[in-house]
């Protein structure tokens, strides 16, 4: 049995029904390892490992280029160190629905907790790049994803959240409406509305409003940095996603510290600035490589035999 890191990560992780009990929960963005320990010692409700910041960690544009290795590798290092509920962002599924089964199912075994994937057709952009003319696929394709994945993360007791792009594409409250009912009736769990437009605000609550509550409600913001969460909250979204905030706050602050070393020359310019390495090797659980060393104790060196001399007639 490995011996865990001081995280007291449980045996068991959360289930979809801890996610999905219909109180209010906040999310965190993560994109490898250090980015859930972090999160789950700010005590968020659960992960949300998002294409946006897996693909800028791997040096990508968020154009549908990852693939189902690239976040299975993720959720398998989130898992590894926290039990906290992972939701997992499946694009438009890689594919039609046979391959979202076979996605989901990976995922899934990996450690997910809920698969998301969106109504996007397959030459997605990132919805939060702007410029680009957005085409749904139509809701029976959808459907036939979703069914899939819902049979693929059944045998794990997984969930499966259903993203509409209806507000991006500009199609309005009552399409998106009718999308995430159909999608609800095709077996998803919850339902993920996305809004982007810096006046469409207004759209996102009123959706929220209208939804009646019919099902979990999963929304990330990021447009909407000013409003406050009870906002959302009281119209009628569950699930808050800080979805990107994370790999941007690194992104800025890990450029900003290889300029200044590279201008500066000495690294006092920056120190201040940095995490401790003993900080950094208490959070991935250095403490459990000790205690290790304590449990299994490695063997005594033994003394290295005395060479026998040439001539010598005793026996070495």
């Amino acid at each position: 049995m490995a011996v865990q890191n001081p995280n007291n990560v449980p045996d068991q992780p959360s289930s979809a029904a801890a996610l999905l009990t219909g109180d209010r929960q906040v999310g965190a963005g993560i994109h490898d390892g250090i980015s859930a320990v972090l999160a789950q010692s700010a005590a968020f409700d659960f992960f949300w490992i998002g294409s946006f910041s897996m693909s800028a960690a791997l040096g990508l544009p968020d154009v549908g280029l990852l693939d189902v290795s690239d976040v299975k590798a993720v959720v398998s290092a989130a898992r590894r160190v926290s039990a906290t509920p992972i939701v997992v962002d499946m694009e438009t599924g890689y594919g039609d629905a046979v391959r979202t089964f076979y996605a989901a199912s990976a995922l899934a075994a990996a450690g997910a907790t809920a698969v998301c994937i969106e109504d996007n057709g397959a030459s997605r952009r990132c919805s939060l790049y702007d410029g680009y003319e957005r085409t749904l696929v139509e809701p029976d394709e959808h459907c036939a994803k979703i069914a899939a994945a819902r049979a693929a993360v059944r045998p794990f007791e997984g969930a499966v959240v259903a993203r509409s792009e209806a507000l991006v594409a500009g199609l309005g409250v009552n399409e998106a409406l009718r999308r995430c009912h159909a999608y609800v009736e095709a077996g998803a769990d919850a339902v993920f509305v996305q809004c982007v437009a810096r006046d469409g605000l207004d759209d996102l609550l009123t959706f929220c409003r209208r939804w009646e509550r019919r099902a979990p409600v999963f929304i990330a913001p990021t447009r909407y940095e000013q409003v406050a969460r009870p906002v959302f909250y009281e119209a009628g979204a569950t699930h808050y996603i800080y979805a990107n905030q994370a790999l941007r706050a690194a992104h800025r602050a890990v450029a900003r510290t290889y300029r200044e070393m590279m201008t500066s020359g000495i690294v006092s310019t920056v120190e201040e600035r940095l995490s401790s390495v003993s900080e950094v090797a208490a959070d991935v659980g250095e403490e459990g490589v000790r205690q290790a060393d304590l449990r299994f104790p490695r063997p005594a060196p033994q003394p290295a035999p005395l060479p026998v001399a040439v001539g010598d007639e005793r026996k070495a």
